[in-house]
């Protein structure tokens, strides 16, 4: 029922998925991946942060591979809305 709900929105489709849904999900994790990386950079920093056996350099380049892929759905995603909004 709340899914239901939640498309009950301005977006022009009642029913359907619309291209701005996405495009806000794809900002949605970009936030949350930009969010993680600072979280890996600010640890590895930390002072004794070696000693718990975690790579944080590894775990801030996964990321980074992460958010490139976002990244590019994102391009996809406004390239979308945009040729189905013309401005």
């Amino acid at each position: 029922m709340a899914e239901k709900l939640g498309r009950l929105k301005l977006n022009g489709r009642l029913r359907g998925y619309s291209p701005l849904s996405r495009l806000l999900e794809l900002e949605g994790l970009l936030i949350g991946i930009t969010g993680k990386m600072a979280l890996w950079k600010t640890l590895a920093e930390l002072e004794g942060a070696e000693g718990l056996g975690i790579d944080f350099a590894q775990l801030t380049a996964r990321a980074a591979e992460q958010r490139s892929a976002v990244d590019d759905l994102h391009r996809v995603a406004i390239a979308d809305l945009a040729s189905e909004r013309p401005l």
